[in-house]
């Protein structure tokens, strides 16, 4: 069960951007749709949670497994503009993580309740390559079972670089080349055609539109059976 709030960020607007809302409908859906997964929910823009928070993915496997997915979400209308990853940036990244990990450890993280530090994932997910600075290298990463990924994944070799944390290389984790804003209807189409006839998915990324939107009032996170009734409803009503 998804806590029943959490605190919002201050200086976050009321409406968060497109993409942000569609990668969230997209990962909704395969979520909702998994028979692997018991429970699941999702927020955004959560208090605490440092250059993570865009979206924040929990999920609760049948197997008793239990694991947290925080994605910042970058979107460039060029894609030949890399997104930097330079040793300034990754150290943006890191100083999150490690006060996301000291929060873990103090038991003042919002997260506290959901999971062990240990299951929880830090995501950069951008439409554009991520460019990797001289001192720094990227491998590709390979997971078959990975829901998430649309493009390329990549990951920092702890041997790569002794400035950073072994567990923020471990649990850090970056997609690159991620499907663009006007194609993620269509795949979110693609996924929902093989469980149901006649879902309507501009109904379903209005939805997500919506709920990320108010969000920031009511802030309720959104659970995999509010995904499920819905798609059932918009099944229903054509």
């Amino acid at each position: 069960m998804a806590p029943k709030g959490f605190a919002r960020r201050k200086g976050t607007t009321n409406h968060g951007t497109s993409y942000e809302q569609k990668i969230a409908a997209l990962l909704g859906v395969r979520c909702a749709l998994r028979d692997d997964i018991e429970d699941m929910w999702m927020g955004t823009n959560i208090d605490g949670l440092g250059a993570f928070d865009d979206l924040v993915l929990f999920l609760q496997k049948k197997s008793g497994s239990k694991e947290v997915y925080l994605i910042q979400i970058k979107y460039k209308k060029n894609r030949n503009i890399n997104v930097s990853s330079s040793d300034n940036d990754l150290q943006k990244y890191q100083t999150s993580f490690l006060k996301i990990k000291e929060d873990f450890s103090n038991c003042t993280s919002p997260l506290i309740d959901c999971c062990a530090f240990q299951d929880t994932k830090f995501l950069l997910f951008t439409n554009t390559q991520i460019h990797a600075s001289n001192n720094v290298t990227f491998s590709e990463y390979q997971n078959s079972n990975d829901f998430i990924n649309t493009g390329k994944m990549f990951q920092i070799p702890y041997h790569a670089s002794a400035n950073y944390d072994p567990d923020f290389l471990k649990q850090t984790l970056f997609y690159s080349n991620q499907v663009d804003v006007s194609r993620v209807q269509n795949i979110i189409k693609n996924e929902t055609d093989k469980y149901f006839l006649n879902c309507n998915v501009e109904s379903i990324i209005k939805f997500f539109e919506n709920w990320h939107s108010e969000y920031f009032e009511n802030k309720m996170a959104l659970e995999k059976e509010d995904i499920r009734s819905f798609m059932l409803e918009t099944m229903l009503s054509n």
